[in-house]
């Protein structure tokens, strides 16, 4: 069942990644709000796509191994996988700002305990955005998959 999950992030986050370059399929519902966070972390030497695509993956492998079906699917979007999107994969979850911020703001521990994130160094301290800013993240999407879609812009 969790190879089954895996595979379906992976495919879905390939497909999300050539979708948004050709603009055919919306990946989320329309942006209904958006912000921006100035981080006061400066991006890692070494991230690259591929980087963020492991980055990903393992942060999905964590999630599956919970003993519990995860809220979210986390996926990549773009030619260069600079765009994370968190869409909630139950009714009414992740359908305002502040459900949005929340799960985002609990997902820093998750992260922080990824080897390649610990092995980083700064992100003891660092938060989620800071964390994803650190591997070259631009812009976040917290979407409930429905009507609500939350754009924050990471610099």
């Amino acid at each position: 069942m969790r190879l089954i999950i895996l595979v379906t992030t992976v495919f879905f986050t390939l497909t999300a990644s050539a979708y948004a370059q050709t603009d055919r399929e919306p990946v989320y519902p329309k942006v209904t709000s958006s912000e921006d966070y100035i981080s006061p972390f400066d991006p890692l030497q070494d991230r690259d796509a591929g980087t963020r695509e492991r980055l990903v993956a393992a942060l999905t492998e964590q999630q599956l191994n919970r003993g519990y079906p995860p809220q979210a699917a986390i996926v990549l979007v773009g030619f260069d996988a600079e765009e994370m999107v968190i869409m909630s994969l139950h009714r009414h979850t992740l359908a305002t700002s502040f459900q949005a911020r929340a799960y985002l703001t609990q997902l820093a521990p998750s992260l922080r305990n990824l080897k390649m994130v610990a092995d980083s160094g700064a992100a003891r301290k660092a938060g989620t955005l800071d964390i994803l800013k650190l591997f070259g993240f631009r812009r976040v999407v917290v979407s409930d998959g429905e009507s609500y879609s939350l754009l924050i812009n990471v610099f």
